[in-house]
């Protein structure tokens, strides 16, 4: 899976912490400025869900 997400996104974290790597970093327009926005990649998506059993998404 991989997800796009803003530099600035207070959620980044969350992601990070469910194993997101980055790997790669793109630049939006977004209301007139130019955002960086890095790429996470979770190689094993199943094994990530697994090892928090579900909990994350209650």
């Amino acid at each position: 899976m991989l997800v796009w997400v803003l530099v600035a996104n207070p959620n980044r974290a969350f992601y990070e912490r469910l194993g997101g790597v980055t790997v790669a970093e793109g630049t939006i327009r977004l209301g007139g400025d130019t955002v960086k926005e890095p790429a996470l990649v979770w190689s094993d998506l199943d094994s990530t869900l697994h090892s928090y059993g579900g909990r994350v998404f209650r």
